[in-house]
């Protein structure tokens, strides 16, 4: 279920997916709904909703604005799933994934930020650009937040079972890391208008949800 309150947008996405179902090889259809009554017995819901950054913005440039957006969609699944597990992926991500929490009431481990998990895949696709090893074969992990505190632990990252510390020198890996964390600002920079939209499906470098819990 994809809902939107924008006319027509929910439902031009959900026809340009379905346009990729040959090729992808799925037969799961979407529905779109302008409403959160659409929500009811929802497992799992995924906040996308709010602004995106402009060049020469932080993340934390668009509190004021997500907070309002965020507000209004943590009470519509307040009301409509209650028991829904609820991924947030709006920046600025701590503060919203923390609003969510609040607004909603639910338990800590039902409101969940994604940075982790897009962070180690930009990590994991920067250190394949070195011709070390292809992203997939490269595991790390992204402790922190979502910005300028995110660190990643070399000691756990490796490429095909090889400690990374081994193929690659301090200070590069170092520069790595440093544009792993930026690497958000680049690409907004880049588009001069938005922000990035497409994230590796798969990724070996962290594990999902797995009966209702978050493992490495």
């Amino acid at each position: 279920m994809l809902i939107d309150i924008v006319p027509g947008l929910a439902a031009g996405l959900a026809l340009d997916m379905w346009h990729s179902s040959g090729l992808r090889g799925f037969t799961t259809k979407s529905k779109v709904a302008p409403i959160f009554s659409a929500l009811e017995g929802a497992e799992f819901v995924v906040v996308t909703a709010g602004r995106p950054r402009q060049p020469g913005m932080s993340r934390t440039d668009l509190t004021a604005v997500n907070a309002e957006i965020i507000g209004f969609v943590a009470e519509g699944i307040q009301r409509h799933a209650p028991q829904a597990v609820v991924v947030v992926v709006t920046n600025p991500l701590e503060e919203m994934t923390h609003l969510t929490a609040k607004m909603t009431g639910f338990p800590p481990r039902r409101v969940i930020g994604m940075a982790g998990v897009l962070d180690s895949a930009r990590f994991c696709s920067l250190i394949a650009l070195t011709g070390v090893a292809r992203p997939q074969d490269v595991k790390a992990i992204a402790l922190g937040s979502h910005g300028a505190e995110m660190v990643i632990p070399l000691s756990q990252a490796n490429a095909n079972g090889q400690p990374l510390e081994q193929l690659l020198p301090k200070e590069q890996l170092s520069a790595i890391i440093e544009r792993a964390r930026d690497s958000g600002a680049e690409v907004v920079k880049l588009l001069q208008k938005g922000s990035g939209i497409f994230f590796t499906r798969g990724i070996r470098c962290v594990d999902g949800y797995r009966n209702g819990d978050w493992k490495r």
